[in-house]
């Protein structure tokens, strides 16, 4: 067997595309709101958006790592 033994028995995320939506972001349709609204400076619900989840988010954004350490206590 290669590799370490114990790591074959637990998810392990090897890659992805885009960031999840937000909690509470209201669905598909509501979470392309959101992205247009973060990325259009004049968009008039832009400080709402902001306020509601902060400065900081990239659409584009995946993180394999973080989501393979919150898959490591799923066994499979």
């Amino acid at each position: 067997m290669l590799g370490n033994p114990e790591l074959s028995y637990r998810a392990l995320c090897l890659g992805g595309t885009n960031a999840a939506l937000p909690e509470d972001v209201g669905g598909a349709t509501a979470y392309a709101d959101f992205v247009f609204a973060i990325v259009a400076p004049n968009y008039p619900e832009l400080q709402q958006m902001r306020e509601w989840y902060g400065n900081s988010f990239s659409p584009a954004h995946f993180d394999a790592t973080t989501l393979s350490l919150a898959f490591h206590d799923l066994k499979i």
